[in-house]
């Protein structure tokens, strides 16, 4: 194959700041909510055990919908997949700041509440909060040679831990400033601006994308091994391999244990 003469652009370096300003804003937007806690509580009349099964019901979906997610940008792209992610999660975390305290009741029978309310807001942001890291891989996959994603991979991971550090502090200011209620829509205001401009200047192939010259493409798809580049339409996942990999399930179970922490912390 003949080399393209010039020095390559620089559009995946633009690939990876998306990414890592995504997964920083998904940190906060997760984060934030431990701060409005005792807040939260006190204006809903929120139990601890509610407030428990609250952080439980954002998990829940979170890891249901994570494989579900994360297929779709095989099927459609991870540029759809992640601008209605973005879109999606940073609706619903607005929407947790304009849950109210009512009450319905039809006699002695509990119809609705704020409770139930707010585990219906929490339980969809985190459905549509699962999948983005997945996408974010595969993105990585399509725009970074093997031999050269392990840095890309760290720095997303890095960006993600930096937003969740800098949440609480940041959460705490401006819950004092505007209340938590206007402090959700804030943070939920930051993804529909992260979208917008993803959306308009990400493509799923580097070929597609007018920023990347031909020198720049080479090293894209040409890895160390000279080994052509993935398919455009991978193959069918291999579930019988993969649920039969005692590596994944190692995998599993260390960030089962990692998670169960996090979580707690979290909240």
């Amino acid at each position: 194959m003949e080399i393209p003469e010039g020095r390559p652009t620089y559009a995946r370096y633009g690939v990876m700041a998306y990414l890592c300003s995504l997964a920083f804003i998904l940190y906060v937007d997760r984060v934030c909510i431990g701060q409005a806690g005792t807040s939260m509580k006190r204006d809903l009349d929120l139990s601890n055990k509610q407030w428990g099964i609250v952080g439980g019901a954002f998990m829940l979906a979170y890891g249901v919908f994570e494989v579900i997610t994360g297929h779709w940008g095989d099927r459609f792209g991870s540029r759809r997949v992640l601008t209605r992610i973005v879109l999606w999660w940073s609706a619903f975390t607005a929407l947790t700041g304009c849950v109210w305290y009512f009450s319905f009741a039809v006699g002695s029978v509990m119809i609705f509440n704020s409770f139930m309310l707010l585990l219906l807001v929490r339980f969809l942001f985190g459905a549509g909060e699962a999948g983005a890291l997945p996408n974010a891989a595969r993105v990585i996959s399509r725009w970074f040679p093997p031999g050269r994603r392990g840095p890309p991979q760290a720095l997303i991971s890095a960006s993600a831990q930096l937003g969740g550090a800098l949440a609480p502090p940041i959460a705490a200011k401006l819950i004092e400033s505007v209340g938590w209620r206007w402090a959700f829509v804030l943070f939920g205001s930051l993804g529909v601006v992260w979208a917008w401009s993803f959306a308009r200047w990400f493509r799923d192939e580097p070929a597609d994308h007018p920023a990347v010259n031909a020198a720049e493409l080479h090293y894209i798809t040409t890895n160390l091994s000279s080994t052509a580049a993935p398919a455009r339409h991978p193959p069918d996942i291999p579930w019988r391999q993969i649920l039969c990999s005692a590596n994944v399930w190692l995998l599993g179970v260390a960030i089962s244990c990692a998670s169960f922490y996090s979580y707690m912390l979290f909240f």
